[in-house]
C-alpha cells in the first residue's frame, strides 16, 4: 500500500469517526426532545434566553413540571417608554416628515409588542419538546401606583396550548387577537388598548 493510500484511509477513517460522533450527538438530541426529561427541557431553554438577542429589554423566569407537561413563564416586559414615540410620514409633496405618535397608537404597538413576543416565546418552547402540552405565560410591567412607587403590575396570563400552533403561519397573525381568542386567558384591555392591571393564573386554576 503506498503512502498515499495510508493517507486516504486515515482520512476516511478520521471523517467517519467525526460522522458518528455528530450522528450520535443528533440522536441524543432527538431522544431527549422525544422523552422530555425536566433537565434537558430546562437546560435548552437556560441556553437559549442566554443566546436570545431582541431589540428590547426583558427577563424570564420559567419551570417545567413533567407530572403535567406544562411550563410556567414569568415575563418582565419591556416598557411602553422603549416603544419610538415617532415615525416617519410622507407627505403630499413626496416629501417625509417626522411626526409625533398619538398616545393611543403608542399604546397599540406596545399591546402588539408584548403579545408578540408571548407568542414568539412560546412557539420556540413548544419546539424544545414534544412533551410540553401547555405554557402558561404570565406578563408584567413595572408602574407607579398612587404613591408614586414602582410595582409589579400583571397585564396579562395566557394558557397556550400546543395544538393551538399547529398549522398556524405565526408571522401572519395578529398577536393580540391570537392569544386573547384562540386561548385561556387574562387580560383587561380597554378598546383605546390600555392595559388594566390582572390577577395572573395560578397552577391550580388551569389544569
Amino acid at each position: 500500500i503506498s503512502a498515499f493510500d495510508d493517507s486516504e484511509c486515515s482520512r476516511k477513517a478520521e471523517m467517519d469517526e467525526i460522522y458518528q460522533r455528530q450522528y450520535e450527538a443528533v440522536k441524543e438530541c432527538l431522544a431527549q426532545t422525544l422523552e422530555g426529561n425536566a433537565d434537558y427541557i430546562e437546560n435548552a431553554l437556560d441556553k437559549w434566553f442566554q443566546e436570545i438577542e431582541l431589540p428590547l429589554d426583558f427577563a424570564v423566569q420559567y419551570e417545567y413540571d413533567p407530572s403535567r407537561n406544562t411550563l410556567y413563564i414569568d415575563l418582565d416586559l419591556p416598557e411602553i417608554e422603549d416603544i419610538p414615540d415617532e415615525t416617519a410620514v410622507q407627505m403630499a409633496n413626496g416629501t417625509m416628515k417626522v411626526k409625533k405618535k398619538t398616545q393611543q397608537k403608542l399604546r397599540e404597538e406596545y399591546a402588539q409588542c408584548v403579545f408578540g413576543f408571548s407568542v414568539f416565546i412560546a412557539s420556540h418552547c413548544f419546539g424544545v419538546s414534544i412533551k410540553v402540552e401547555k405554557i402558561l405565560i404570565s406578563g408584567y410591567t413595572q408602574r407607579r401606583n398612587k404613591i408614586g412607587d414602582l410595582v409589579d403590575d400583571y397585564v396579562y396570563s395566557v394558557v397556550f396550548e400546543r395544538s393551538g400552533f399547529e398549522n398556524i403561519n405565526l408571522a401572519q397573525v395578529d398577536p393580540i387577537e391570537f392569544c386573547t381568542t384562540g386561548f385561556k386567558n387574562r387580560c383587561n384591555m380597554t378598546k383605546t388598548f390600555v392595559l388594566k392591571a390582572i390577577e395572573p393564573y395560578e397552577t391550580g386554576e388551569i389544569l
